[in-house]
């Protein structure tokens, strides 16, 4: 069963490294993460840590295996043709949003620059349970059989028409891109509401960056039932996290 009031402990890490070719620095890469702490469940708390050391991982090796060799090529071709010579630059930052209740909730941005006149951010996120250790999907917080999208489209689509109202944010068919590119995926938990966000040029322009839409959990009074923060519990027939 869920426990109701479990915390993490959050502890900060931190990485930087120089990539460096011919005694020139080609990449620069860093990661701001942190390191779980549950002194009274240490089988969640390796659970979690070891998902994100394995994202960790796999960025690291994403950056020597192939943005270094990117980068080499494109210093070799910038010396060849008289370019000036810029550094790839790649940061992976950890962002912690909702840490109460036996939920723990974050996101990380990864910004990759290789070149041109800037950079690209990528979103990703993850909800996990400070019971068990594991992942929720974003329907677990919903009744069964419930077409929570649905729902969720529909308040998304009302902030929009609010915001171009006062400020065009977004491309002109943003209605329907929305529509295209929401994934349910992409949710995490904050103190005020339901998190929802679309990554760089899905339904915006470069300069309106990640677009974050947030549901208050009063619009979902009934029937974001796992959170607590509604005082509406509603636990799923013989499902332990």
């Amino acid at each position: 069963m869920q426990i109701s009031n479990l915390k993490a402990v959050m502890n900060n890490q931190k990485y930087d490294r120089e990539f460096i070719y011919k005694n020139v620095v080609v990449l620069n890469t860093s990661f701001d993460s942190f390191i779980v702490g549950l002194h009274s469940n240490e089988f969640a708390e390796k659970r979690i840590n070891s998902r994100v050391n394995m994202q960790l991982s796999e960025y690291l090796n994403y950056n020597e295996k192939t943005l270094f060799p990117q980068a080499v090529e494109v210093y070799n071709e910038s010396v060849d043709n008289d370019y000036p010579i810029r550094a790839f630059e790649s940061i992976l930052d950890y962002t912690v949003t909702f840490n109460q209740k036996s939920f723990l909730s974050s996101y990380r941005d990864q910004y990759d620059y290789t070149g041109g006149a800037h950079g690209n951010t990528l979103r990703k996120s993850e909800t996990w349970s400070l019971s068990s250790g594991k992942t929720l999907p974003l329907a677990y917080f919903f009744p069964q059989n419930m077409n929570y999208n649905e729902l969720i489209i529909k308040y998304i689509l009302e902030q929009a028409e609010k915001n171009m109202e006062s400020n065009s944010i977004y491309f002109e068919n943003y209605a329907e891109l929305i529509v295209q590119y929401y994934n349910s995926e992409n949710y995490y938990l904050t103190e005020s509401g339901l998190a929802i966000y679309f990554q760089q040029y899905e339904i915006a322009p470069y300069s309106t960056g990640i677009v974050v839409f947030t549901i208050p959990y009063a619009l979902l009074d009934g029937v974001f039932s796992k959170l607590n923060i509604l005082e509406n519990v509603r636990e799923r027939n013989q499902i332990i996290l």
